[in-house]
């Protein structure tokens, strides 16, 4: 009688314990439940970046295009510039060569042989973009600043040279291209040999001047090259910054 007790109670307690077992309680199908919920919220961010990609891409698309449009129009504009650059040299040189042929057919008196010369010097120094022609020389007044041997070697390499002045005709002219209270440097500089002498950068000795009063002065003993200060010349330091005049003849 005692073990039937005792058995019904083992199994009463054994089903308290299954019964109070739940069996939908399982981690791994909690996982998967949050990570159900997760895939469509990724989905939409994926659409999302993937329109934003598309957005862009279109967008640089249509700044390429603009460009490649303006690209193309800059290039037909060179290539206009340079067949009329062309055409027009071609113009030139067989007016030359006309010229020529002229001299060499007719006997042509001496008046109209000079002002022949005259034509053809004239088309050979034709003055670039940017440069002022004034009676048969051309000058460049430059915009930016350097030494007075800086300045040289700009002049030289845009086939010049720092300007030389052989008279007061010439110094008027150059008046009227300058800046008025500008300074600008001149092709003249003192005789490393002798500190008196002025030389021009082509070699020969100052003959002509317009000198300010009391200038020169080789104020420290140290201004040795010479500008133009909106006429009247003066000496200074080479190492000063200021603008400069060009000539190509």
């Amino acid at each position: 009688m005692q073990k039937c007790r005792n058995a019904e109670r083992m199994q009463k307690e054994m089903e308290n314990i299954y019964g109070n077992m739940d069996y939908n309680d399982n981690p791994r199908d909690e996982k998967q439940t949050k990570y159900g919920k997760l895939v469509p919220v990724l989905v939409i961010v994926l659409i999302f970046m993937v329109l934003i990609l598309l957005i862009l891409l279109g967008l640089l698309f249509m700044h390429y295009t603009a460009m490649s449009g303006k690209l193309t129009e800059i290039k037909q504009n060179v290539s206009r510039i340079n067949n009329d650059t062309v055409q027009s040299r071609m113009s030139v040189s067989r007016i030359i060569d006309d010229i020529a042929q002229l001299k060499e057919s007719v006997q042509v008196p001496d008046r109209i042989l000079a002002d022949i010369n005259t034509i053809n010097g004239e088309l050979s120094r034709m003055c670039p973009l940017g440069w002022h022609r004034e009676i048969y020389s051309c000058y460049y007044v430059s915009k930016s600043e350097k030494t007075w041997d800086e300045a040289r070697d700009e002049c030289q390499k845009l086939n010049s040279q720092l300007t030389t002045i052989s008279s007061s005709d010439e110094m008027n002219i150059l008046s009227k291209i300058y800046e008025n209270q500008g300074r600008y440097w001149i092709g003249l500089r003192r005789d490393r040999n002798n500190i008196d002498v002025w030389n021009w950068m082509d070699g020969t000795v100052m003959t002509y001047s317009n000198w300010d009063k009391d200038e020169p002065n080789n104020d420290k003993n140290n201004e040795h090259c010479a500008e133009t200060m909106a006429g009247p010349w003066n000496d200074q330091d080479c190492k000063t910054m200021q603008k400069f005049i060009c000539k190509k003849v």
